[in-house]
C-alpha cells in the first residue's frame, strides 16, 4: 500500500503513557520510508509564497523602542529609531513614484533593511510580496482608524497628512475616515433602534444602544443619543415618577431619569471595560446620591 502523502502521514493510535505528552509524541509520530529518504537527502519540508512583510503601525511618538536593562536612560530619550511606517513617510517625501502606493502595498516595490531601519528600492520594479499591517482592535480607536486610513490614501508624508481632507487637517484620525466616507452611515443604526424602540422594553432598548457604541462604531452617537433619549429613558421615567421619590420638581426630576439611564447604559459598558467618556458626543452621569442633597 502506498503512502498517499510525501510526509506527515498521520495515523491513529491509542497511546497509554498517562499525562506524559513527550512520550505520547514520540510514542504516536509515524515516519514513513519516503518521508526518512525526503529528510535524509535534505529536500525542502515546504514552500511558502507570497512572502510576506510585517508592517507596524502605532500613533505618533509612541513606537516601541528596545533598550538593554543597563542602558543610560538619559542618552536613550534621544535615540531615535525609524519604524516601517515613519520610514514610509520619508520615503514618500524624496520618491515622487510612490505617492500613488499605499502603506500596505509598499513592499512589493521596497525592501525593509532591518539592520539599517530603512527602505531600500528592489532591483526589480515589483515583487510578488505582501505587506501585511499589524492588527488594531475596535477598542484601540486612535489606532484602528489610523490602520483603516492606511489602507486608503497613498503616499502620505506625516500622520497629519493622513488627517486631512480638502486641505484641512481633521481633529481626530476617526473623523478624516467620516470625510473620506470610510464608516458606515448613522442612518443605519437610527433603523436599528427604531425598530428596536417599536417593539422592545427600555431595558432591552439599553442592552441594543450600548452594543451598538461597543462594536459597531457609529458616526455620530450624539445624534443617536438625542433623538432616542426619550425611549431609553422611558420605563425609568415610568418607575421613578410612580414611586414619586424625589418630588414634583419637573427639572430635577428630568435630570434624575436622564442621570440614571445614563447610569444603567455605563453600567452595561463596564462589563466590556469602557465608559460612557470614551465614546465621543455621550453625556456623563454623576453618582444618583448627589440628587439626594
Amino acid at each position: 500500500m502506498a503512502v498517499k502523502y510525501l510526509y506527515k502521514y498521520r495515523a491513529l493510535l491509542e497511546i497509554k503513557n498517562g499525562s506524559d505528552e513527550i512520550a505520547q509524541y514520540i510514542g504516536g509520530r509515524y515516519l514513513s520510508s519516503s518521508e526518512a529518504c525526503w529528510r535524509i537527502f535534505r529536500y525542502s519540508m515546504h514552500h511558502e509564497f507570497p512572502n510576506g512583510t510585517r508592517l507596524t503601525i502605532h500613533l505618533p511618538n509612541e513606537q516601541i523602542v528596545y533598550f538593554n536593562e543597563n542602558q543610560d536612560l538619559t542618552k536613550l530619550e534621544s535615540k531615535t529609531s525609524d519604524t516601517t511606517l515613519t520610514a514610509w513617510f520619508k520615503i514618500n517625501k524624496i520618491d515622487p513614484a510612490v505617492h500613488d502606493i499605499v502603506y500596505p502595498d509598499f513592499p512589493r516595490y521596497y525592501t525593509w533593511n532591518k539592520n539599517k531601519k530603512q527602505w531600500m528600492k528592489r532591483k526589480k520594479d515589483e515583487a510578488n510580496t505582501i505587506g501585511r499591517v499589524y492588527m488594531a482592535h475596535p477598542s484601540e480607536t486612535k489606532k484602528y482608524y489610523l490602520r483603516m486610513l492606511l489602507y486608503f490614501i497613498p503616499g502620505a508624508i506625516s500622520f497629519e497628512e493622513l488627517r486631512t481632507f480638502n486641505n484641512i487637517i481633521m481633529p481626530t484620525f476617526k473623523e478624516a475616515c467620516i470625510a473620506h466616507n470610510l464608516l458606515q452611515n448613522v442612518t443605519e443604526w437610527q433603523k436599528c433602534l427604531e425598530e428596536g424602540a417599536a417593539i422592545q422594553t427600555g431595558r432591552c432598548l439599553r442592552q441594543l444602544f450600548a452594543s451598538i457604541l461597543l462594536f459597531c462604531e457609529p458616526t455620530n452617537i450624539a445624534l443617536l443619543w438625542s433623538k432616542f433619549k426619550d425611549d431609553l429613558c422611558e420605563d425609568v421615567a415610568y418607575s421613578i415618577k410612580k414611586n414619586n421619590i424625589f418630588g414634583n420638581d419637573c427639572v430635577s426630576l428630568d435630570n434624575i431619569i436622564v442621570n440614571t439611564t445614563l447610569l444603567e447604559i455605563q453600567c452595561l459598558l463596564e462589563y466590556h471595560g469602557k465608559y460612557l467618556s470614551d465614546f465621543t458626543g455621550m453625556s456623563i452621569p454623576t453618582n444618583v446620591q448627589n440628587y439626594y442633597g
